[in-house]
């Protein structure tokens, strides 16, 4: 596994040296973004899960404020600790919540948080039932514990039956692999390939449902729901593969795989559905890109560790 350094400023993944939440360089297209700030709370989970320095639950703990409302309280996210805009999506709420798990808060310390976000997140955003529930189950409401697998079973068995017929439809053929991604040309989608493709389950929310389902005690509904997501995740999707308990997945695979820009485990690799600018990082495009791999190579790192966790049962 590649270092793990807090203080430099020099690689593509870096900490912010006031804020400690994990930033990203801009792509060269966009050379005067906000190295990710606006999606900021769900890499700094990450990278609390992979390197396990707790200043990263402080730095997504300073992305929400403690509002008094007349004799209660409620929690207001925002998606970085400067509190700029009131714009924190369900994403990054649930993220927040991961972070908590991870790193072994009580049920009653979660259940403090979670019973205090409001429905509507922010100007734009609300939560959606199966969030809402999810969150109560993880920490220990009981109607939830039953309410909560019987909606997230029925959504994503319909979500299954969806992605199976649009990908009969379309037709859409299986993810590729990162060397027959890159060297397959960017090609020409039609009307009806935008339409079904724009249609499908997002392979993000793939991310973020392994990860909820990983993080989800034992049960027979929990064995339902790594069944059903299987069904329709990514072919060279290893984290999800990995978070779900596929045995298929080889160290082979794990260890072969190069840091990519885009958000690799949020994206697919299929030309005809990947809506990203996904691509590896090597001299193709950066003259500097050992110095931006010598630490904190973050999607590198994170499948190594769930990989790894495996293994050791952790």
């Amino acid at each position: 596994m590649n270092s793990f350094n807090f203080d430099t400023t020099g690689t593509a993944y870096y900490v912010d040296p006031k804020y400690h939440m994990m930033l990203q360089i801009n792509q060269l297209w966009d050379p005067t973004g906000d190295n990710g700030k606006g999606d900021s709370i769900g890499r700094t989970f990450e990278s609390y899960y992979t390197y396990r320095d707790k200043r990263f639950i402080d730095a997504i703990k300073s992305c929400w404020v403690k509002i008094d409302n007349k004799n209660n309280y409620y929690y207001q996210g925002f998606r970085f600790p400067t509190h700029d805009s009131n714009d924190m999506s369900r994403d990054h709420l649930f993220n927040s919540v991961l972070v908590l798990i991870a790193s072994g808060h009580t049920e009653d310390e979660i259940k403090e948080f979670v019973t205090h976000v409001p429905w509507k997140i922010s100007d734009k955003y609300n939560q959606t039932l199966d969030l809402w529930l999810w969150m109560r189950s993880i920490s220990g409401i009981w109607w939830a514990k039953v309410l909560s697998p019987i909606v997230d079973i029925t959504l994503m068995s319909i979500n299954v039956l969806w992605q199976k017929i649009c990908y009969a439809i379309a037709p859409f053929k299986p993810e590729l692999s990162q060397e027959e991604f890159c060297s397959t040309p960017t090609p020409t989608k039609t009307k009806w390939i935008k339409t079904i493709g724009s249609a499908l389950f997002p392979s993000y929310t793939m991310t973020q449902v392994a990860w909820k389902i990983h993080f989800t005690k034992n049960s027979i509904s929990k064995t339902i729901l790594k069944w059903l997501l299987l069904r329709i995740a990514n072919k060279h999707n290893y984290v999800v593969k990995l978070l779900l308990d596929d045995s298929t997945v080889t160290k082979e695979q794990v260890y072969s795989y190069k840091s990519m820009m885009g958000g690799r485990w949020d994206g697919i690799l299929n030309p005809y559905i990947n809506d990203r600018d996904l691509h590896i990082i090597d001299d193709t495009r950066y003259s500097n890109y050992k110095q931006l791999l010598s630490s904190n190579v973050l999607d590198v790192d994170l499948v190594r560790s769930i990989y790894e966790n495996k293994l050791n049962n952790i």
